[in-house]
């Protein structure tokens, strides 16, 4: 016995009356995506994902990444990434935290002017 599919989400429902829409009322793409404010490309994307797996491909999905996918955000989800990342703001901090060098100070003001959009601050 196979268990029943649960009811569809209203994003589905909604995905699903637009392709009905082209279908049955319009025939025309252009003119239902205009209506419902949708891109032609979000149109065909359901499209072809309701020929290939029926309304059950109109579900919303999850766009978190499977586990044992690699990462591909440089921001840091990675373990070593993270620790890189880590170590160089602490060398930066040290770097320029209590310095009385007058290079790393214009360094320093460089670096926040250039951050800022070279806007100078007031004083």
């Amino acid at each position: 016995m196979s268990t029943p599919n649960p009811p569809l989400d209203r994003e589905a429902k909604r995905r699903l009356a637009i392709i009905r829409h082209v279908e049955e009322v319009s025939g025309n793409v252009a003119l239902t995506c205009r209506y419902y404010g949708i891109s032609r490309q979000a149109y065909y994307i359901w499209y072809r994902r309701y020929q290939a797996e029926g309304v059950e491909g109109l579900r919303t999905r999850s766009k978190r990444p499977t586990p044992g996918t690699p990462c591909r955000d440089p921001r840091g989800c990675c373990p070593d990434r993270r620790a890189q990342v880590v170590a160089r703001w602490i060398i930066l901090g040290r770097h320029f935290a209590g310095s009385e060098n007058s290079q790393q100070n214009d360094l320093r003001c460089a670096l926040i002017s250039r951050c800022s959009g070279g806007k100078k601050s007031r004083k």
